[in-house]
Protein backbone atom coordinates (compact mmCIF):
# COMPACT_ATOMS: atom_id res chain seq x y z
CA UNK A 1 0.00 0.00 0.00
CA UNK A 2 3.11 2.34 0.43
CA UNK A 3 1.88 3.05 4.09
CA UNK A 4 4.39 5.74 5.53
CA UNK A 5 5.41 4.49 8.61
CA UNK A 6 7.21 7.88 10.00
CA UNK A 7 3.79 9.48 8.94
CA UNK A 8 1.57 6.80 11.11
CA UNK A 9 3.95 6.90 13.75
CA UNK A 10 3.76 10.80 14.08
CA UNK A 11 -0.06 10.31 13.88
CA UNK A 12 -0.06 7.57 16.11
CA UNK A 13 2.24 9.40 18.68
CA UNK A 14 0.34 12.76 18.40
CA UNK A 15 -2.74 10.62 19.51
CA UNK A 16 -1.46 8.92 21.79
CA UNK A 17 -0.44 12.22 23.85
CA UNK A 18 -3.41 13.88 22.93
CA UNK A 19 -5.92 10.88 24.45
CA UNK A 20 -4.82 11.35 27.86
CA UNK A 21 -4.92 14.85 27.84
CA UNK A 22 -9.13 15.24 26.62
CA UNK A 23 -9.38 12.67 29.41
CA UNK A 24 -8.39 14.23 32.45
CA UNK A 25 -9.26 17.43 30.69
CA UNK A 26 -13.54 16.01 30.64
CA UNK A 27 -12.85 14.18 33.68
CA UNK A 28 -11.66 17.84 35.34
CA UNK A 29 -14.15 19.98 33.53
CA UNK A 30 -17.62 17.82 33.35
CA UNK A 31 -16.85 14.93 36.19
CA UNK A 32 -16.77 12.25 33.26
CA UNK A 33 -14.40 9.63 33.31
CA UNK A 34 -14.18 8.55 29.71
CA UNK A 35 -10.64 6.12 30.45
CA UNK A 36 -11.53 2.36 29.08
CA UNK A 37 -9.25 -0.24 28.21
CA UNK A 38 -10.34 0.49 24.66
CA UNK A 39 -8.81 3.83 24.74
CA UNK A 40 -5.68 2.28 24.02
CA UNK A 41 -6.89 1.20 20.30
CA UNK A 42 -7.81 4.75 19.12
CA UNK A 43 -4.30 5.38 18.19
CA UNK A 44 -4.04 2.76 16.00
CA UNK A 45 -7.47 3.82 14.56
CA UNK A 46 -6.49 7.18 13.45
CA UNK A 47 -3.42 6.79 12.39
CA UNK A 48 -4.58 3.75 10.05
CA UNK A 49 -7.76 5.83 8.61
CA UNK A 50 -5.01 8.78 7.96
CA UNK A 51 -2.90 6.29 6.28
CA UNK A 52 -6.06 4.78 4.25
CA UNK A 53 -7.11 8.70 3.45
CA UNK A 54 -3.85 9.45 2.29
CA UNK A 55 -3.43 6.50 -0.11
CA UNK A 56 -6.75 7.75 -2.35
CA UNK A 57 -5.16 11.01 -2.13
CA UNK A 58 -2.19 10.14 -3.84
CA UNK A 59 -3.39 6.92 -5.91
CA UNK A 60 -7.50 8.21 -6.82
CA UNK A 61 -8.54 4.67 -5.74
CA UNK A 62 -8.93 2.58 -3.12
CA UNK A 63 -5.87 0.11 -2.37
CA UNK A 64 -6.75 -4.00 -3.13
CA UNK A 65 -7.65 -5.89 0.02
CA UNK A 66 -4.16 -7.69 0.16
CA UNK A 67 -2.19 -3.87 0.40
CA UNK A 68 -4.62 -3.54 3.32
CA UNK A 69 -3.86 -6.03 4.96
CA UNK A 70 0.02 -6.22 4.58
CA UNK A 71 -0.30 -2.53 5.62
CA UNK A 72 -2.49 -3.41 8.58
CA UNK A 73 0.45 -5.53 9.57
CA UNK A 74 2.72 -3.27 9.40
CA UNK A 75 0.92 -0.71 11.28
CA UNK A 76 0.04 -3.05 14.11
CA UNK A 77 3.74 -4.18 15.37
CA UNK A 78 4.70 -0.64 14.52
CA UNK A 79 2.03 0.81 16.74
CA UNK A 80 3.00 -1.73 19.36
CA UNK A 81 6.53 -0.74 18.90
CA UNK A 82 5.74 2.53 19.83
CA UNK A 83 3.69 1.20 22.50
CA UNK A 84 6.73 -0.45 24.13
CA UNK A 85 8.77 2.77 23.71
CA UNK A 86 6.32 4.48 25.56
CA UNK A 87 5.68 2.30 28.21
CA UNK A 88 9.16 2.14 28.90
CA UNK A 89 9.66 5.81 28.87
CA UNK A 90 7.05 5.93 31.66
CA UNK A 91 8.41 2.74 33.98
CA UNK A 92 11.51 4.80 33.97
CA UNK A 93 9.45 8.27 34.95
CA UNK A 94 6.81 6.69 37.36
CA UNK A 95 8.38 2.92 38.31
CA UNK A 96 5.68 2.85 40.85
CA UNK A 97 2.71 2.89 38.32
CA UNK A 98 3.94 -0.66 37.05
CA UNK A 99 4.56 -2.18 40.58
CA UNK A 100 1.78 -4.80 40.95
CA UNK A 101 1.90 -5.22 37.07
CA UNK A 102 5.72 -6.73 37.73
CA UNK A 103 4.56 -9.44 39.55
CA UNK A 104 2.59 -11.11 36.64
CA UNK A 105 4.28 -14.05 35.25
CA UNK A 106 5.59 -13.73 31.99
CA UNK A 107 3.14 -16.27 29.76
CA UNK A 108 0.66 -13.58 30.76
CA UNK A 109 2.39 -10.95 29.38
CA UNK A 110 3.23 -12.72 26.11
CA UNK A 111 -0.70 -13.81 25.82
CA UNK A 112 -1.80 -10.44 26.20
CA UNK A 113 0.62 -9.19 23.86
CA UNK A 114 -0.31 -11.70 21.23
CA UNK A 115 -4.05 -10.63 22.03
CA UNK A 116 -3.40 -6.97 21.47
CA UNK A 117 -1.70 -7.22 18.40
CA UNK A 118 -3.79 -9.31 16.85
CA UNK A 119 -7.15 -6.55 17.58
CA UNK A 120 -4.55 -4.36 16.68
CA UNK A 121 -3.68 -5.52 13.10
CA UNK A 122 -7.60 -6.05 12.89
CA UNK A 123 -8.20 -2.46 13.83
CA UNK A 124 -5.36 -1.10 11.51
CA UNK A 125 -7.47 -3.40 8.80
CA UNK A 126 -10.44 -1.85 9.24
CA UNK A 127 -9.46 1.39 10.00
CA UNK A 128 -7.60 1.88 6.44
CA UNK A 129 -10.49 0.85 4.65
CA UNK A 130 -12.79 2.98 6.69
CA UNK A 131 -10.08 6.45 5.60
CA UNK A 132 -10.06 4.83 1.82
CA UNK A 133 -13.96 4.24 1.36
CA UNK A 134 -14.58 7.83 3.26
CA UNK A 135 -11.47 9.76 0.99
CA UNK A 136 -12.78 7.99 -2.14
CA UNK A 137 -16.26 9.76 -1.54
CA UNK A 138 -15.17 13.03 -1.20
CA UNK A 139 -13.11 12.91 -4.45
CA UNK A 140 -15.82 11.67 -6.07
CA UNK A 141 -18.19 14.60 -4.83
CA UNK A 142 -15.19 16.77 -5.46
CA UNK A 143 -14.41 17.90 -2.21
CA UNK A 144 -10.90 15.75 -1.52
Amino acid sequence: MGSSILRFSFVFIATSVAIPIVILAVQLLLGINLSSSAVGFIPFMTAAMTEGQRYVKEFGDLPSKREMWLAAVLMGWVGMTLSFIVGGVLLVISPELFTEMRQLPIAFWLFGFVIVLIVAILMCRGAVGVGARSQLKQVRRGRG
